[in-house]
């Protein structure tokens, strides 16, 4: 049976098709060219016909101007037949005759008393075959017989007709009078014998070219299917080909094709079923929806997928999160077109890709960035989106949240003595331990240094209950965060400084808020540090006004309201032995500004790079003022403050060699003070630059020593020259043992280092009198003279 169904199948081979093909085109040939020649000899043999009728109206039109038609009208009875009248007229038909070949009859016809036509002579040669004068044409044709009394011009019949004598063509055409009335009519008959010949010619010519046609047209039928063949014959291996690059992209593709149902039943799926659904293809063929999760984005790609069944439309990929016969959870993203017959969607089409490592790839870049990298906690950008959302909340329930801004105590100095590994283990063990005591729906984030914000949302309706709980929770974190850390061997102490903002109070958005709690946080920290303040209006105008006066220094500079002041450093018997210049801001409205009020603002814009090299320049140029001044005792040193950010500029070093060659002053006249800090940061890069300085003679003096991380082995490796003891230790060796022992310590330190001690601060004779029993030999303070202008000094000492 199956055998005999094989046999009745259709051979598809490139030969069988090529025979196939070869047959069809023969008959097709065969058919067009019957067709074509048929077409032809018809055309032909109508347009010889045509020429027939055209060549015999020629005739008969020349042949009725030759008509004696007055000689016509004498004639009408039948003895008039051998008269000569007759006979010379019947000689003219016979001429006209002559002139063509093929013609039958020339006659002519005259009506009747009745209006009948009648047969008035004949010009045949055989006169018994025909009607004689007077004789009524009973044959006349249908064309003759309605045109008959009213042709006025040659006619010529349609249709040939036929007889026992042939096939023949007659034309007509009246003759007149020469009074030019209408006599009768002239009628010829010509034969249709040339046409014939002309016929049978084209028959016998046109056979030998169709058969030439249709043998070239059989060549090229059998080179064209030769070459179909070939064509077909590689285009069936090309496809075969394809077939199995199809076949082995569907088996060995990384994807999972599949096709299912509009009721999402799958129907088929590739081998790769395997790795994404942990069982085989006949296995999972069940509704795909059985294999998803119960992920929120599940649920918009079975809604894509349905709309592609309602519409018969492709729609744009999607992804979906899979759960596998095992449990297993992969992320894919699905690629489909809906498979429309007759205008209804009959299933959907599909290829899944595992984008599981992407996915997480995406998810670890996401989270990046929006997570600090240290700590693992919201980053500013986290925060202020949450922040916003939490806003938007608290105003559409009608609730109250709160913004804790913390800052870590001198957290500078950990990093500035430790290191700042230790100074990031701090950092992650603070984030820890907010982690660890926050609601689920609060908070925390790290901006950045040493800086964190808790956000609190919907804390509750009442501002002041939300205050007193914010309260309550600001001292709980600030005690959290003060106990001990530690760290790598170290036991440190950190303690924070909270801001707090609380929100919605007017119009302002998540940049606002994070702007207030900063601002609380710098109060707390001019309260003293470790303390807790909350936001108010009144801060606000304080941090415009901070911002106000960054835009007055750029002013200050331009318009040179900057001043220096001078303050003698002496001996006990106040004789003079240098000079410190200090900065002061002359404003054109709020006065003289201390340094402590702008210093720091220059030194975050960066602004105090101009301010320190303005500095350096004038006070260098104002000592070599002064040693042309006659009468004033040249001090042996110039000493000017560089702040932390100076000294760390690359082309600190060139600026201060220029400045020198600029202002021609010896460098051992100049002493550079530095802060602890700046010298701890980086190290190495301090001791290089200091050492191109102390090459050229510059002095180097430690400023406020004692307040940071003093250490022994940075006082040995750097080239210092002398220590100033910080004012805040001068303050109370009066009446503090532990400052007075510490002063004692260091001025012994630095004499077993060879290193001077000037003494920052002293305003009482007590004071004095204790540092000159230390050893101390150099001081500086009120209680000698204060920081004077230029004028000023020379004054007093002149």
């Amino acid at each position: 049976m199956t055998d005999r169904i094989a046999s009745q199948q259709i051979d598809y081979s490139p030969v069988a098709l090529g025979k196939r093909i070869f047959v069809s085109l023969t008959l097709l040939v065969l058919i067009i060219s019957s067709a074509m020649t048929g077409v032809y000899y018809w055309q032909y043999q109508d347009r010889l016909r045509q020429e027939m009728r055209e060549k015999l109206h020629d005739i008969v039109a020349v042949a009725a101007l030759q008509i004696d038609a007055e000689a016509h009208n004498t004639l009408r009875l039948p003895e008039q037949e051998s008269g000569p009248t007759y006979l010379r007229l019947r000689r003219d038909l016979q001429r006209i005759r002559d002139t063509a070949t093929g013609i039958r009859y020339v006659y002519t016809m005259v009506p009747s008393a009745d209006g009948q036509i009648m047969f008035v002579l004949d010009a045949e040669t055989n006169p018994e075959e025909i009607a004689h004068l007077g004789d009524l044409y009973d044959d006349a044709s249908e064309t003759l017989k309605t045109n008959f009394a009213s042709l006025d011009k040659p006619l010529v019949e349609q249709d040939f007709y036929t007889d026992k004598w042939g096939t023949w063509l007659t034309a007509y055409a009246p003759f007149y009078t020469s009074d030019g009335k209408r006599a009768g009519v002239l009628g010829i008959d010509i034969e249709n014998s040339n046409i014939q010949t002309r016929e049978r010619y084209l028959l016998l010519t046109s056979l030998p070219i169709s058969f030439a046609v249709i043998l070239a047209v059989l060549i090229f039928s059998w080179l064209v299917a030769y070459r179909l063949s070939a064509t077909t014959r590689s285009a069936l291996q090309s496809l075969r080909a394809s077939e199995e690059k199809l076949r082995n992209i569907v088996e060995y593709s990384s994807n999972l094709h599949y096709f299912h149902t509009d009721q999402h039943v799958l129907t088929y799926l590739s081998p790769q079923t395997h790795r994404f659904l942990d069982c085989g293809p006949e296995e999972a063929k069940r509704r795909w929806t059985e294999f998803v999760s119960d992920h929120p984005v599940n649920k918009k790609g079975f809604e894509i997928t349905q709309r592609a069944i309602d519409t018969g439309e492709q729609q744009p990929s999607y992804e979906l999160e899979l759960v596998g016969t095992k449990g297993r959870k992969i992320w894919v993203q699905v690629n489909e077109a809906p498979v429309v017959q007759e205008g209804r969607t009959i299933g959907i089409v599909g290829a899944l890709t595992d984008i599981s490592e992407s996915k997480h790839y995406a998810d670890f870049i996401q989270h990046q960035a929006t997570y600090d990298a240290l700590t693992d906690l919201p980053n500013r950008r986290l925060l202020l989106d949450r922040l916003s959302q939490t806003l938007t909340r608290c105003r559409r329930h009608g609730k109250k949240g709160a913004l804790l801004f913390l800052d870590l105590d001198q957290f500078k100095h950990i990093n500035d003595s430790l290191g700042h590994p230790v100074g990031d283990a701090v950092l992650k063990a603070v984030a820890e331990r907010l982690k660890k005591n926050l609601r689920d729906e609060d908070s925390p984030a790290r901006l950045g240094g040493d800086e964190f914000v808790l956000l609190f949302s919907e804390v509750g309706d009442d501002t002041e209950k939300v205050a007193e709980y914010t309260q309550m929770y600001a001292e709980k974190i600030r005690d959290l965060l003060s106990k001990p850390y530690k760290i790598q061997g170290h036991e440190l102490h950190v303690t924070p400084s909270i801001g707090i903002a609380l929100f919605p109070m007017e119009d302002e958005n998540a940049d606002d808020i994070l702007r207030h709690a900063d601002t609380a946080m710098y109060r707390a920290k001019e309260a003293g540090r470790n303390t807790v303040r909350f936001f108010l209006p009144s801060m606000q105008h304080a941090a415009e006004e901070l911002l106000r006066l960054k835009n007055n220094i750029q002013q200050a500079l331009e318009r040179r309201e900057f001043q220096l002041h001078y303050q003698p450093l002496v001996d006990h018997a106040n004789n003079l032995l240098g000079l410190e210049s200090l900065i002061r801001w002359q404003h054109p409205k709020r006065g003289l500004i201390q340094p402590d009020q702008f210093i720091p603002v220059a030194e975050d814009t960066g602004q105090i790079l101009k301010i320190g090299e303005w500095v350096l320049a004038n006070a260098l140029q104002q000592y070599k003022t002064w040693t042309h001044f006659p009468g004033f005792p040249l001090p042996s040193r110039m000493s000017v403050n560089i702040s932390p950010r100076q000294f760390l500029n690359p082309d600190f070093v060139i600026k201060v060699e220029r400045l020198l060659a600029e202002s021609d002053v010896d460098p051992a006249c100049l002493t550079l003070e530095i802060t602890e800090g700046v010298l701890l940061n980086k190290l190495d890069m301090a001791r290089d630059k200091m050492l191109t300085l102390k090459k050229l003679g510059v002095r180097f003096s430690i400023d406020d020593f004692g307040t940071g991380y003093s250490s022994l082995a940075y006082l040995r490796r750097l080239p210092v020259d002398e220590i100033k003891i910080d004012r805040s230790f001068i303050r109370d060796i009066s009446n503090d043992p532990e400052d007075a022992s510490l002063v004692e310590t260091i001025i012994t330190l630095a004499d077993k280092l060879c290193l001077q001690v000037v003494a920052e601060g002293v305003e009482t004779e007590e004071q004095c009198r204790f540092l000159r029993e230390c050893g101390c030999s150099c001081f500086q303070g009120y209680y000698f003279h204060r920081p004077q202008s230029a004028d000023t000094l020379e004054a007093l000492f002149k």
